[in-house]
This record gives structure tokens, C-alpha cells and sequence, in this order.
């Protein structure tokens, strides 16, 4: 059975990339302690959809990646050390974000997750998200991956978590 094409196609790619552009216009402030985040300002039902096209959720993608860049050179200059990363899960766009790391405290505990509800493990050899999306990253950003394992009372989920970014 063939998959029906999405409505408003075009429309929705439109209003979701001017999105991401509007709220990563002026570089943000830290309003919560450390760290300030965008998430993908689309429906589920749209950008996780198989009928959304993978054109579509590359130029998505794409957007998040050229702003994570804008950020990148809109930094003010501070005492403390601001990184901009993208994190993005490969089998759930819907769940990808913008974040920035307003000093090294927070960031360096980001990545540790090591409890009985959640673990990261840091991944080796697998080649990575940008390289099987066809995408290419500025050279001023580099790219990691993660496995994470979620065992909650009624939740569990195994997947591959990108972060594309300062990470170094």
C-alpha cells in the first residue's frame, strides 16, 4: 500500500525552518542554570512521520546545524566558556535541539549519564550521523555519538544520540 503524501508540504517545511531561524536569531541567555535549549519547534506527527520525506527532514536538519554556525560566531566574549551543540536522535527528530553550554560545569556532567534509569555510552568506529545523512559539518564543529539506554517503570527505548557541535 502506497504511503498518501503529507498536505502542505512545502508550507510546514516553510514555517518550521522560519521558526528555527526566529528563536535563534539573537544568541540566547543562560536562563536556566547552566545551559539553554531549543527544541524542534515541529509536530511529531510531521517531522517523525514516514511520509514526511528524508529531503525534507535534511533540510531540517541542515537548518538546526547552520544556526547551531550562526551561535557559533554570535558567542559574546566572556570569562566563562560557551558551546553550542546540536544533539539530534537519529530514529526521532522530533526529539533534536539546539543547546548551549553556558560555562563548563554543566557540560561537563551533560555527558555523564550513568544511573539505573539511564546510561550513555560513548560510541567508537560507527560511522556517523552527518556521513549517512550526506551532510557536512563546519570545520569548527566536530561530531559524537552516544547509545543511550532508558529503563524506566513503563518507558524503555535503546537509540543512537548525535551531538554535533563545540564539543572539544
Amino acid at each position: 500500500m502506497r504511503n498518501k503524501k503529507v498536505r502542505g508540504l512545502k508550507r510546514k517545511t516553510a514555517k518550521l525552518i522560519e521558526r528555527i531561524e526566529e528563536e535563534t536569531s539573537v544568541f540566547p541567555e543562560d536562563l536556566y542554570g547552566g545551559f539553554w535549549c531549543m527544541s524542534m519547534p515541529a509536530g511529531k506527527s510531521f517531522i517523525d512521520s514516514p511520509k514526511t520525506p528524508v529531503g525534507v527532514k535534511r533540510i531540517c536538519v541542515k537548518t538546526l546545524l547552520a544556526r547551531a554556525e550562526y551561535l557559533i560566531k554570535q558567542k559574546p566574549m566572556s570569562a566563562e566558556s560557551v558551546r553550542v551543540v546540536v544533539m539530534v536522535a537519529s530514529d526521532e527528530l522530533f526529539s533534536a535541539q539546539i543547546i548551549v553550554f553556558f560555562g563548563s560545569h554543566y557540560l561537563n556532567h551533560f555527558f555523564n549519564r550513568s544511573s539505573e534509569h539511564q546510561l550513555w555510552m560513548p560510541l567508537a568506529g560507527d560511522s556517523g550521523f552527518t556521513e549517512r545523512w550526506e551532510l557536512e559539518i563546519p570545520e569548527i564543529m566536530t561530531e559524537t555519538g552516544y547509545r543511550e539506554i532508558i529503563n524506566y517503570e513503563d518507558e524503555k527505548k535503546d537509540r543512537t544520540l548525535w551531538f554535533i557541535g563545540e564539543l572539544t
